[in-house]
């Protein structure tokens, strides 16, 4: 009897600590529920950045300090992650690392997945939005990577804030955009981008740096335009491609 009642308890116990999205960090998720990994780690703290843009109480962190490029802490929830209805995973993340550090949110336990988004702002809060349309419904941990591909120093702009993940709405399925669509090449380059559109005209671009200041802008209407990367220093900057209704940003790095 006393087997059957211990038995019991580890269960309920098991059964009350389970975690399914949204979480908030409030009371959902706490610093136990995540699993560092490859010198990431994750604590759940009260929001240094606590203003207009998020006034939540309490938040997630996450600090990169030496390991690997792909350092980072994961949850595991209670059930599988089901994209037929809402087909995407947004979060709101706060950094001082430079505008276009990789974020990358992964699915695993199944058939694995994975998004990458670069941040667009720093030393602000934004929101993040990954498109899981199509991801097969057997995936229970979401992993977060923050700085992918690079290694963590364990200073300020390796420590990144997260909160309110959650699962939106799907949205209405809609033709990939011509500015969506276009590739860069050679990315890394030392002298010389090249950006197309083959499915259409690029209306103009902008270059962006770390910060989000603006630094050069090309208006055309052409499918390929060449951009100097003579006068840029090493490291990576922002790219904002037009093409009359909409823009894609993307990353441009400048060995």
């Amino acid at each position: 009897m006393k087997t059957i009642i211990l038995l019991s308890f580890v269960f309920a116990s098991f059964m009350a600590t389970a975690q399914s999205l949204p979480f908030d960090f409030e009371s959902d998720i706490t610093t136990t529920d995540f699993v560092d990994f490859d010198g990431g780690a994750a604590t759940v703290i009260a929001n240094p950045q606590n203003n207009a843009d998020n006034n939540s109480s309490m938040v997630a962190q996450i600090v990169r300090d030496l390991g690997t490029i792909w350092s980072g802490s994961k949850v595991e929830l209670s059930s599988n992650l089901d994209f037929s209805t809402y087909n995407t995973i947004s979060m709101k993340v706060f950094t001082t690392a430079p505008v276009g550090t990789i974020v990358k949110f992964k699915l695993e336990g199944g058939t694995i997945a994975e998004k990458d988004i670069p941040t667009t702002v720093t030393g602000q809060w934004e929101t993040l939005t990954w498109d899981f349309s199509g991801t097969a419904p057997d995936n229970n941990t979401v992993v977060f990577m923050f700085d992918y591909g690079n290694i963590g120093d364990g200073s300020v702009t390796s420590t990144f804030l997260f909160d309110d993940v959650q699962q939106g709405k799907a949205k209405l399925s809609v033709k990939p955009t011509i500015a969506s669509t276009s590739n860069i090449y050679p990315n890394p380059s030392s002298d010389k981008w090249t950006i197309t559109a083959p499915k259409g005209l690029i209306k103009a671009i902008e270059v962006l740096d770390s910060q989000g200041k603006r630094l050069e802008s090309i208006q055309n209407n052409a499918s390929t335009i060449s951009l100097d990367a003579s006068a840029y220093s090493p490291g990576i900057y922002l790219v904002k491609i037009y093409d009359g209704e909409s823009f894609s940003t993307k990353r441009l790095i400048k060995k």
